[in-house]
């Protein structure tokens, strides 16, 4: 083997390897997005939440003013406050 296909062999590897990582993160990605609590069934938000969908909307609107958004892939306001409620 010669330092030709050490390096090719190399970069295919680094290559693999991001696309492993581009593909995980577009799984995480719609994983997150499709996770809404606020389409679980009333009775089943307020046991998880113990609010109801109504005052945990206007809990994420009154939060919004203060959260600086960073990134436009980050995870969603409703989602943050929710995983914090359980």
């Amino acid at each position: 083997m010669n330092a030709f296909d050490i390096h090719f062999g190399y970069e295919l590897d680094m290559i693999e390897n991001l696309e492993r990582r581009r593909t995980l993160r577009l799984q995480r990605k719609q994983l997150r997005d499709n996770s809404n609590p606020f389409e679980l069934p009333d009775t089943t938000f307020i046991k998880l939440f113990r609010l109801n969908k109504e005052a945990a909307w206007n809990l994420i609107e009154e939060l919004q003013e203060f959260i600086e958004r960073k990134r436009a892939d980050a995870v969603p306001l409703y989602l943050q406050v929710s995983k914090h409620l359980l």
